[in-house]
């Protein structure tokens, strides 16, 4: 938890982060006078660290030298009609390098666990947006101008959904719910598998895994993984022009059915996607025929196909494997489909 000590090194956090969060969203003179005015907002940071009515907890490098994000969570305000959660998050940044790695969602899940929650938003924010939503927020039509721009509230009631990072005690969890929704899904199309489920959830390809939780309760998964050389590998390179470095594969994406109605596959789907185009790369996935309800999904979510493969593990009868990729949402680098024999 964060102490009157850490005024200064709080400034400058706050700053640094206004900065990169606003700075294609708010009037460059509002940025500069945040600098101009450093000594009162180290006072009033100041101030609310020795007796405010917020709760502020930090993250510093690992060196210690300056701060990596910090969160503050409160009463909430504006609420004499008592409609809200009682708790609202006031404040929640991380510099733009800790973009992607989870430090947002380990500091939220410090301040607020998967409780319900308010927050208020700048109205084109969209990476905050996103965040959010991946936390199981949602706009409640609030909204309220302030001189940096238009606030939006978005509000967390339950049952609290939470995408966050797989942890190994979650394997045993998503291996039993694998199982119980293949009949149904028929995902993974080979079942029983030829080799335990733990490696088709945890692949020595993966890159990234997260998990949702409904009422912290695991409820599906998804990960990213390398490109290989293979059929698959080579359709989408033919389709984006990338290289296997420039791909991010959405890979062992599955939710709980008796979950339906919640937008979980949404949720994981969009944090797989985003990290990918985080890292600057196109994010690429198979789907096989049979799976009619995800291949729709993708196709109306942009997903594009660029041909199609037999997997060695496909039946004979079975129509080929779908290679789909998601292109930038400005249409750029893409590049004629090709299908494979």
């Amino acid at each position: 938890m964060a102490l009157p000590d850490d005024a200064e090194a709080l400034t400058d956090l706050h700053t640094d982060v206004w900065e990169e969060a606003y700075g294609a969203l708010v009037d460059p003179e509002v940025l500069a006078d945040r600098r101009r005015r450093r000594a009162d907002r180290v006072r009033r940071w100041r101030e609310s660290l020795t007796a405010g009515p917020a709760t502020t907890y930090v993250v510093p490098s690992p060196a210690g030298e300056r701060l990596l994000g910090f969160v503050s969570v409160g009463p909430a305000r504006n609420d004499p009609e008592k409609i809200l959660p009682e708790t609202e998050v006031w404040a929640l940044y991380v510099r733009a390098e800790c973009y992607g790695t989870g430090l947002g969602h380990a500091l939220l899940r410090r301040a607020v666990g998967v409780a319900p929650a308010v927050l208020w938003v700048l109205d084109g924010n969209e990476r905050a947006m996103r965040f959010y939503r991946r936390q199981g927020f949602v706009f409640d039509g609030a909204t309220v101008r302030e001189p940096v721009g238009l606030e939006r509230r978005m509000v967390r009631r339950g049952p609290a959904v939470v995408v966050r990072d797989r942890r190994p005690e979650d394997l045993p969890v998503l291996v039993e719910l694998l199982g119980r929704q293949q009949p149904t899904s028929r995902y993974p199309f080979r079942w029983p598998l030829p080799f335990p489920a733990e490696e088709f959830l945890a692949r020595e390809s993966e890159e990234r895994a997260w998990v949702v939780t409904v009422d912290d309760v695991v409820a599906g998964q998804v990960t990213v993984t390398t490109v290989g050389d293979d059929d698959f590998g080579r359709l989408w390179r033919a389709g984006t022009g990338r290289a296997n470095a420039g791909l991010g594969c959405v890979s062992a994406f599955f939710v709980d059915l008796d979950r339906r109605g919640l937008g979980l596959g949404g949720r994981l789907l969009d944090t797989a996607v985003a990290w990918v185009r985080e890292q600057g790369r196109v994010p690429v996935l198979d789907v096989v025929q049979q799976h009619g309800d995800a291949l729709a999904i993708y196709r109306h979510r942009g997903w594009r196909e660029v041909g199609s493969a037999r997997p060695p593990w496909l039946p004979d009868d079975e129509p080929p494997v779908l290679a789909m990729v998601l292109d930038d949402p400005s249409g750029q680098g893409r590049l004629a489909t090709t299908h494979s024999p």
